[in-house]
């Protein structure tokens, strides 16, 4: 696997080159822990790219709906799959109901990927990335 590198000029290197076109994509990151939120949003940002949070599957709903209401949808969602209120199966099985996996990608994030994985591909979910994140985990399910 490659290593994150960002050069001075802030060009990317290695596997983060792919990611380099999609810089700056709306990401919605759904997880209800806090920690988890400041690293993956740190990550993210870091990246190029520009995230809002939600800490809970219907506030995650919500703001999809009124993002593509506005005409501004997400590009992609990372959902943890182990939340109070809604897990993350529960929310992505909402989302499709609305939006196909084209129009809004969504990816989970778990520490369970050999248990969660299917669930998730089951779910309408584009991918499954494990916790705690790998970077270059992250920029391939991108």
């Amino acid at each position: 696997m490659c290593s994150i590198s960002i050069a001075a000029d802030g060009a990317f290197h290695g596997v983060e080159r792919a990611v380099e076109p999609i810089r700056g994509a709306r990401i919605l990151l759904v997880e209800d822990n806090e920690i988890n939120q400041r690293v993956a949003s740190e990550m993210l940002r870091g990246a190029g790219f520009e995230v809002e949070w939600a800490d809970n599957g219907p506030i995650a709903v919500e703001r999809i709906n009124e993002r593509f209401a506005q005409g501004r949808p997400y590009d992609l969602v990372l959902m943890d799959m182990q939340m109070p209120v809604m897990d993350g199966v529960t929310v992505s099985r909402h989302i499709r109901q609305r939006y196909s996996a084209e129009q809004l990608p969504v990816v989970a994030m778990t520490a369970h990927a050999a248990a969660d994985r299917e669930r998730c591909m089951t779910a309408g979910m584009n991918g499954c990335v494990t916790k705690p994140i790998q970077p270059d985990a992250l920029w391939h399910a991108l």
